[in-house]
């Protein structure tokens, strides 16, 4: 059973919202984490690895690291916005983040896109 026209018009246009929705939060994260960076004198050398995470993750992930970045954002976006921000910082994904669709998002309960700096671990 195929669309209408009318259906399919309005369709395409809540995919694009969708898609600058994303797109506009993933340039906040990153602008975000450049101001965090000089705000705690990051090296040239340090950088930023961004992941996606369940609210339990998260508050580890905070626990064993400073500085981190959070966001919550609903899940048609998540995807979208973890690969802008990962190609924004020239973060190569692995195996697994590649891997990741919207309904392991949904599953997993990935609800946050988290940044931390591995090098700075809480003592």
């Amino acid at each position: 059973m195929g669309r209408t026209p009318l259906q399919f018009y309005y369709h395409q246009k809540i995919m694009e919202a969708t898609q600058s929705k994303a797109n506009y939060q993933a340039q906040l994260f990153l602008y975000d984490l450049a101001n965090k960076a000089r705000e705690h004198w990051f090296k040239p050398e340090e950088g930023w690895e961004v992941s996606l995470a369940s609210p339990a993750d998260k508050i580890a992930i905070e626990k064993k690291f400073f500085p981190t970045l959070s966001g919550k954002f609903p899940a048609e976006i998540m995807l979208e916005m973890f690969n802008a921000v990962t190609n924004g910082l020239k973060q190569v994904k692995s195996a697994d983040e590649l891997l990741v669709d919207t309904k392991k998002i949904s599953t997993d309960n990935l609800h946050y896109l988290i940044a931390i700096n591995p090098n700075r671990v809480r003592t």
